[in-house]
C-alpha cells in the first residue's frame, strides 16, 4: 500500500527454490518452511565467528584498547535502555520540513504525520507459495565496510600498512576479500600483465596490477595513469540518461527544472563563498579565471550582466551559475575586500558592447588573450580617437603581423563612424583624456641627436613632433617636423607619415647660410619635462614613417604636460556609524552616541512598528526609548520587506549601535519572538549564527557581532504591550509616528559579510531557497494577469477586493492526479479559470466556419453565449438562488466543524442573507470570481472575525467550498447546456466528423429554430446530488463516477 501511495518502484527477490550443499553434496529444496530456515541461518553465519582472543594483545594494541580513565561509566548508564515511543515521536517532530526525502520517499512530514507502535531493525524476508500462504522473518542487521585506498610511496611501506590494518580486521571480526585487492602503479618497471606478491601479515598475496587505461575510484574520483577521461565521460552520459528517464517518468515541467536548478547551484555557490578553507580559495581562483576570460572589471561574484542567452564560455560551471541568477535578477554580493577591481582604465567594455556582439561573436576571446578590459586601452590617450591595429603593438607590446583581424574591425565598426574616413570615435564613446598610459619625460634620460620626440610647447600650446638638433646645452634644441596628409582624407587614417616643417611660429632660430634648404628649416627650444621619445624609420629622402599613429605621440606628450598628481584627503568616520544614511539619521544616532559615551548601566524601551495602506502599499517604523541614564528618544523609518519583527530587531541593533563599550544594557520589548530567538541564539557563536537558517539573518548576525565587539552585557526582557507602561506606550506611539520620518539606510560594507543575497537590487532577508520558487511562482501569477482574457480583473480596483495570498494557497495545491474524477475536475476548473469553456461564442472563434456568429444562448434565446452570460442569464435567476442557498448550507456545515464558539449557529443565521447578497453578480467581487480561484479580502474577513478560525482551517474550508462551486455550476448549468448545444448541432447539421475535420467542412448558416422549451422544474430533481454530497463526497468520491 505505501509503494503504491508514494509510486515507490521495489525491486523484489523470490525464494521458491534453494540449493543446499551439505558434506559436498548438492540438493534442490522446494518446501517453503525449509527455504525461509536456511536463507536465516545463512544470513546469521555469514559474517562468521570472531576467531581473536581479546585477552591476548600485543602492545600495539593493547594500549589502544585501554579505557580511558576520565570517562565516568555512569555516564552510559543509560544507553542500553531501550528508546521509548515518546522519544521516537520527539525526535520525529524536530525534523525540519521541506528536506529531500531520499531513495524511500518518505518525506519528514509523512513521517510525523505518521504513528509509531514498535521498533524492528534488520531485514523481512518475505515468502509466498503458489496457494498462497506467507511467511515473514526479521533479520538483524549485518555491518559492512566501504572500500579502503591506501596511498604509500614504495612497496616496504605499503606491506607495514597492510600488516596493522590486518591485524585490526581481526581484532574486530572483519573480513577482506584479497581476491578484490588492485595495485595502480607508475613504476615504468612493472608491466599491464604483471602480479606482485605483496605480504599482508603472515600470508603472501598475489595482487593484480590495473592496467595504465583503465579507471579506478581513489577517494571518490575515477583517474587512470593514462590521464584517459573516456571512462568519466562515459558516466557523465549514463548519470544524464538516468536523468531524462527520471524526468520522463515524473512528467517533470521544463520551467520545473529551471527553478530546482537555480535552486541548487545558487545554495551550492552561497555555501561555497561562505565556506573556508580550500573550498572558498578554489571559488575564488575559478571567479579570478572567469574575470579574465569575460574581460570584467571586477570580480563576477561583484559584478556580473551577462545573461544565459549570451554567456557561450563552455565547461565553466560558475558562468552559468551567475548567468542563470542574473536572469532571474538574482546576486550574490561579495565582500569588497575580494573584489579583484581593475581601476587602471576607463569604461569597461563588457558595459557599452551589445552583449550579443562581445560574446556571441567570441570578440571577448581575442580581447582577453591581450588583456583588453576597458574602452581607453583602444582610444588614444587624448580620448578622442581609436587606435590603429598596428598602434598595439607599443602598447600592448603583442604581434600586430599580418592583417587586421575580424574582431578588431568589428569594434571599428561600433566606435567609429567610419573607419575609412577618420579615426574619430562616435561622440558617446568619447570618453575624455585619461592618464593611464604616460611615458616618461626626457628629463632624466641621456638623449641623443637625431632622436625622435614629442613634445608639448607653451608657444602654440600644442603638442608636436620634433627631431633633436642640439643636446649640448641646458635646453635642448629641436626641429620640427610635421605631417605629411593628403587633403581628401583625415589625417589620422592616413599613413603617420611626416616630413620637415617649412616654418611656422615655433621658429626661433635664424640661419645664414647660404643654402635654402638650412634656412626653410623651423628650429625652437624643448622643455625636458614635457618631452618624451618616440620612434621614426626613414623611408625615402626627407621622409620618415612613425611606429605609432602621430595622434596618440601627441596626445602622450600633452598628458606629461597635463598630469596632476594632487592626492585627496579621507575625510571619513572612524566609526560604525559612519555606514549608515542619510546624514540627518547619522547625526542624531552620532550625538546619542556622544551623549552615552560615559554610559555604564543603560536601560531602554524599544518597539517596531506596520502600517498597511493596502494589500500591496506598506511602511515601517522603529523607536527606542532610553530612561537610564539619560533621557532619549529616538524614531526612524525603514524600507523594503516590511514586517513588524523586521521593524523591532532593526530598532534594538540601532540601540546597540550608539552603547559604548563594556557597558549593560536592559532593552524591555513587547515581541515575544523577538526575546525568544534573541535567548536562543544569545549562547551560540558566531559561526553557528552564521550557519542558521533565520529570518532577517543578517541583522541578527550584526547584532551579536557589536553584542561581541563592544562587549556588551545585554538582556532582552518582555514587556505586555498596551499594559499602561509609561515608556513602552511612549516607545510604540513614536515608532507608529517613525514613518513619517526619513528612512535609514544600511550600507553593504557594514554587514561585513562574505556572501550577501541580493533579489532586484534589495537585501534578501529569508530563505533563499523559498524566495526562488515564490519568484518563479510569482512570476507565473504575474503572466497568467497580464493575458487579455483576465483584463476585467487585471485593474487596481479589483486588485484590492482579492485575498491574493490566500487565493494562491487555494490554486497552488497539488494537481496529481489520483482518479478520473479528480481528471474531470481539473479540466473543468481549469477551463473556467482560462475562460475556455466551449461557449457558443468561443465555438464561434476557434471554428467560424462551422459556428456562426448569431448563435444565441440555449436559455434564454436574446444574448450570445459567454461564460459571464452564463453566470447572468435571466433564465437561470432561480437556479441561482437554490445554488446560492445550498452553498451556504454547505459552507455553514464546515464552519460548524472548525469554530469553537457557542453561538455559532446564531452567527450563521444572522450573516446568511449579507453572505448570500455578496455573491451576487451586481457585486464587483461575485461568485463568478470564486468559481476562477479567487477568494474575496470580505469572505477572508468573515471567517476570521465572525468564525475566530485560523489560516489552516480557512484553507480547508475555502479548498472544499470551491470545489463545491464548480461542481455545482457543472451539475445545475453545464449539463444542462451541453444537452441544449448537442440539440442545436443536430439541427444545424454539425456531426463530430466535421468537429474533427473543421477545416474541411463548413456548416449549414441557415439556422432552424430548435423548439425547445426552457423548464426549470429540469433542475428541481437533485435527490442524486444531495445524496452523493452526503455519503460520497466528503471521503473524495466525484459525482460522475458516483
Amino acid at each position: 500500500m505505501i509503494d503504491s501511495i508514494l509510486e515507490r518502484k521495489r525491486k523484489t527477490i523470490i525464494l521458491d527454490r534453494l540449493l543446499i550443499e551439505r558434506d559436498g553434496v548438492q540438493s534442490l529444496c522446494l518446501d517453503d518452511k525449509e527455504i525461509v530456515k536456511e536463507a536465516e541461518n545463512h544470513y546469521k553465519n555469514v559474517a562468521g565467528k570472531r576467531s581473536n582472543n581479546f585477552l591476548v594483545l600485543d602492545d600495539r594494541w593493547s594500549n589502544r584498547y585501554k579505557p580511558i580513565q576520565q570517562i565516568d561509566q555512569m555516564w552510559y548508564s543509560e544507553i542500553l535502555i531501550p528508546i521509548s515511543i515518546e522519544e521516537w515521536r520527539d525526535m520525529i517532530n524536530s525534523l525540519p520540513n521541506d528536506k529531500a526525502s531520499g531513495p524511500s520517499k518518505i518525506s519528514n512530514e509523512m513521517l510525523k504525520k505518521a504513528e509509531i507502535h514498535e521498533l524492528k531493525l534488520g531485514y523481512n524476508l518475505g515468502y509466498t507459495n503458489p496457494i498462497g500462504n506467507s511467511t515473514r522473518i526479521n533479520v538483524s542487521s549485518q555491518a559492512y565496510m566501504d572500500d579502503v585506498t591506501w596511498l604509500t610511496e614504495d612497496k616496504f611501506h605499503l606491506e607495514q600498512i597492510l600488516k596493522i590494518a590486518d591485524q585490526f580486521n581481526k581484532f574486530n571480526n572483519i573480513q577482506v576479500n584479497y581476491n578484490k585487492f588492485e595495485i595502480t602503479t607508475n613504476s615504468l618497471s612493472v608491466k599491464d600483465n604483471d602480479i606482485i606478491n605483496i605480504k599482508i601479515g603472515n600470508e603472501k598475496k598475489n595482487i593484480a596490477i590495473v592496467k595504465a587505461n583503465q579507471s579506478v575510484r581513489i577517494l571518490g574520483v575515477w583517474i587512470n595513469l593514462n590521464l584517459d577521461q573516456k571512462f568519466v565521460f562515459n558516466q557523465c552520459k549514463d548519470i544524464i540518461k538516468q536523468y531524462n528517464i527520471l524526468v520522463k517518468e515524473k512528467m517533470l515541467q521544463i520551467k520545473d527544472i529551471y527553478v530546482l536548478q537555480l535552486q541548487r547551484q545558487f545554495t551550492r555557490l552561497r555555501n561555497q563563498m561562505n565556506a573556508t578553507g580550500i573550498v572558498n580559495t578554489v571559488l575564488w581562483i575559478r571567479a579570478y579565471q572567469l574575470q579574465q576570460d569575460c574581460i570584467l572589471k571586477q570580480s563576477p561574484l561583484h559584478e556580473w550582466n551577462i545573461s544565459s542567452n549570451n554567456f557561450t564560455l563552455k565547461f565553466d560551471l560558475l558562468g552559468k551559475i551567475l548567468a542563470l541568477m542574473y536572469d532571474n535578477n538574482l546576486e550574490l554580493v561579495a565582500n569588497s575586500t575580494t573584489s579583484n577591481k581593475l581601476t587602471n582604465g576607463k569604461c569597461s567594455l563588457n558595459g557599452i558592447i551589445d552583449h550579443s556582439i562581445l560574446y556571441k561573436k567570441g570578440v571577448f576571446k581575442q580581447l582577453s588573450r591581450k588583456g583588453i578590459v576597458f574602452l581607453s586601452q583602444l582610444l588614444s590617450s587624448d580620448g578622442n580617437r581609436m587606435l590603429r591595429y598596428k598602434d598595439l603593438k607599443n602598447r600592448f607590446n603583442i604581434s600586430t603581423k599580418g592583417r587586421i583581424p575580424i574582431w578588431f574591425k568589428q569594434l571599428e565598426t561600433i566606435f567609429i563612424t567610419d573607419h575609412k574616413l577618420s579615426r574619430k570615435v562616435k561622440d558617446e564613446f568619447n570618453i575624455g583624456r585619461h592618464y593611464q598610459f604616460i611615458s616618461p619625460s626626457i628629463e632624466n634620460v641621456n638623449v641623443k641627436s637625431r632622436d625622435w620626440i614629442a613634445t608639448y610647447t607653451k608657444i602654440t600650446d600644442e603638442a608636436v613632433i620634433a627631431r633633436i638638433i642640439d643636446n649640448q646645452h641646458d635646453s635642448l634644441i629641436a626641429e620640427h617636423w610635421i605631417q605629411d596628409v593628403k587633403e581628401e582624407i583625415s589625417p589620422s587614417v592616413q599613413l603617420p607619415v611626416i616630413k620637415k616643417c617649412n616654418g611656422c611660429d615655433l621658429k626661433l632660430f635664424h640661419t645664414r647660410s647660404p643654402r635654402s634648404s638650412v634656412k626653410k628649416r623651423c628650429l625652437f627650444k624643448v622643455d625636458k619635462q614635457t618631452t618624451i621619445k618616440v620612434k621614426a624609420s626613414s623611408i625615402e629622402c626627407d621622409k620618415y614613417i612613425m611606429d605609432t599613429a602621430i595622434f596618440e605621440n601627441l596626445a602622450l606628450a600633452e598628458n606629461l604636460f597635463y598630469t596632476d598628481n594632487s592626492i585627496g584627503v579621507n575625510t571619513s568616520l572612524n566609526d560604525v556609524l559612519k555606514y549608515v544614511s542619510p546624514f540627518s539619521v547619522r547625526s542624531k544616532l552620532l550625538e546619542i552616541k556622544s551623549n552615552l559615551s560615559d554610559a555604564m548601566y543603560i536601560t531602554a524601551y524599544t518597539d517596531g512598528s506596520l502600517k498597511s495602506h493596502a494589500s500591496s502599499a506598506s511602511h515601517m517604523g522603529g523607536a527606542f526609548v532610553i530612561t537610564e541614564p539619560i533621557s532619549v528618544i529616538f524614531n526612524v523609518s525603514f524600507e523594503d520587506q516590511p514586517s513588524v519583527v523586521k521593524a523591532e530587531l532593526l530598532a534594538i541593533l540601532l540601540l546597540i549601535m550608539t552603547c559604548p563599550k563594556y557597558a549593560s544594557v536592559l532593552i524591555y520589548c513587547d515581541s515575544q519572538i523577538i526575546v525568544t530567538k534573541f535567548l536562543e541564539l544569545f549562547d551560540r557563536s558566531l559561526a553557528e549564527i552564521n550557519k542558521m537558517k533565520l529570518p532577517y539573518q543578517i541583522y541578527w548576525t550584526l547584532l551579536f557581532k557589536f553584542i561581541k565587539f563592544f562587549a556588551l552585557d545585554v538582556r532582552v526582557e518582555k514587556v505586555k504591550a498596551h499594559s499602561n507602561n509609561q515608556y513602552n506606550d511612549l516607545a510604540d506611539k513614536y515608532a507608529k509616528e517613525s514613518i513619517d520620518e526619513d528612512s535609514i539606510i544600511f550600507h553593504d560594507q557594514i554587514l561585513n559579510f562574505k556572501a550577501l543575497i541580493k533579489w532586484n537590487h534589495l537585501i534578501v532577508e529569508r530563505d533563499d531557497i523559498q524566495l526562488i520558487k515564490q519568484i518563479f511562482e510569482a512570476d507565473n501569477l504575474n503572466q497568467f494577469l497580464n493575458l487579455n482574457r483576465n483584463n476585467l480583473i487585471n485593474n487596481r480596483h479589483f486588485f484590492t477586493l482579492v485575498d491574493w495570498k490566500t487565493s494562491y494557497r487555494l490554486n497552488k495545491k497539488s494537481q496529481y492526479i489520483t482518479s478520473k474524477g479528480d481528471e474531470v475536475f481539473q479540466q473543468l476548473a481549469f477551463k473556467i479559470k482560462a475562460n475556455e469553456l466551449p461557449t457558443l461564442d468561443n465555438l464561434h472563434k476557434r471554428s467560424p466556419r462551422l459556428y456562426p456568429s448569431n448563435l444565441q444562448c440555449q436559455f434564454c434565446k436574446n444574448c450570445n453565449e459567454t461564460l459571464h452570460h452564463l453566470w447572468t442569464c435571466s433564465q437561470l435567476t432561480v437556479i441561482y438562488k437554490e445554488l446560492f442557498d445550498s452553498l451556504y448550507d454547505i459552507l455553514s456545515v464546515w464552519i460548524k466543524k472548525f469554530c469553537t464558539l457557542d453561538n455559532v449557529d446564531d452567527i450563521l443565521d444572522q450573516e446568511k442573507s449579507i453572505f448570500i447578497q455578496s455573491l451576487q453578480m451586481s457585486n464587483d467581487f461575485n461568485i463568478s470570481h470564486l468559481a476562477k480561484g479567487l477568494i474575496s479580502m470580505k469572505f477572508v474577513g468573515f471567517l476570521r472575525e465572525k468564525f475566530k478560525l485560523d489560516q489552516n482551517s480557512r484553507d480547508i474550508i475555502f479548498e472544499q467550498f470551491y470545489r463545491i462551486v464548480i461542481f455545482k455550476f457543472s451539475f445545475y448549468i453545464w449539463i444542462k447546456r451541453n444537452s441544449l448545444v448537442l440539440d442545436l448541432e443536430r439541427h444545424i447539421g454539425i456531426t463530430n466528423k466535421m468537429k474533427k475535420n473543421k477545416r474541411k467542412y463548413t456548416g449549414n448558416h441557415n439556422l432552424v429554430t430548435v423548439s425547445s422549451s426552457f423548464d426549470n422544474n429540469l433542475f428541481k430533481d437533485t435527490d442524486r446530488f444531495k445524496y452523493w454530497l452526503k455519503y460520497a463526497y466528503a471521503y473524495g468520491g466525484y459525482f460522475l463516477d458516483f
